[in-house]
């Protein structure tokens, strides 16, 4: 819930608290449905809607001033921008993984996750 009062966009606690619930299990299950290849380009429209949602949260920030605002991102690894301030390396980061799940979106599951294998599992025999 501190990752999302440290936008500063003045939502009401409650939503703060419910959001700070469900973005995480969100991007988990999205993350996890990628990896494995269920729903592969629903998972991916969701990863990518999310970086769009964050991106935007981000330059927001950054237009109002707020340099110094420190992300909790990827907790302890702090995956490529570290334990700086969100800024441009965070920009830069969002956009990478938005274009991962675009490429997802398009060509889609691979022959080893499970869309694949249910699709390759399906006879296309006709009696």
């Amino acid at each position: 819930m501190a990752s999302i009062r440290a936008f500063k966009l003045g939502l009401p606690e409650g939503l703060v608290a419910f959001l700070g619930h469900v973005i995480p299990w969100t991007e988990l299950l999205a993350g996890l449905f990628v990896l494995i290849g269920l729903w592969t380009r629903s998972a991916a429209l969701l990863v990518a809607t999310l970086m769009v949602v964050f991106a935007g949260g981000i330059t927001s920030l950054l237009l109002r001033g707020f340099t110094d605002v420190k992300c909790p991102c990827f907790g302890a690894l702090g995956l490529f921008c570290g334990d700086r301030p969100m800024g441009v390396c965070h920009l830069i980061r969002n956009t990478g993984f938005f274009t991962a799940a675009a490429a997802l979106m398009y060509m889609g599951h691979g022959r080893l996750g499970i869309d694949g294998l249910l699709r390759n599992g399906k006879s296309t025999c006709r009696t």
